[in-house]
């Protein structure tokens, strides 16, 4: 599977692999996942630099960026969850649509 990923890369442009910075929060499960990322990325020659920080440095320097090509990040490892913990408050958002429920609502009253 490497093989595959150096050839795309090189396809791509890469021939030589690339770096990349990734930012992610300074919780150790973001830290961790990141690092996890970065081992698996270097085996196919992507160079990461992971760069934990608090949510607030953050958020203002992921959120103030206007346009892409001035942002001082590739990647960022974020995540959410719900504050009830109620599975259908982090489901409905991705996969609800008004189509989806009307179409739903009208094979029920058939």
């Amino acid at each position: 599977m490497p093989d595959k990923a150096k050839e795309l890369l090189k396809a791509a442009g890469y021939p030589n692999g690339m770096d990349l910075k990734l930012w992610c929060t300074n919780a150790t499960t973001s830290v961790r996942a990141a690092q996890f990322l970065k081992a698996q990325l270097v085996s196919v020659g992507i160079c990461v630099t992971v760069t934990p920080m608090d949510s607030s440095t953050r958020n203002a320097r992921l959120w103030d960026v206007k346009d892409p090509k001035q942002a001082e990040f590739d990647l960022y490892y974020g995540g959410w969850f719900t504050s009830t913990g109620n599975a259908d408050w982090a489901q409905r958002p991705l996969f609800a649509s008004v189509l989806g429920t009307d179409l739903l609502q009208r094979l029920l009253l058939q």
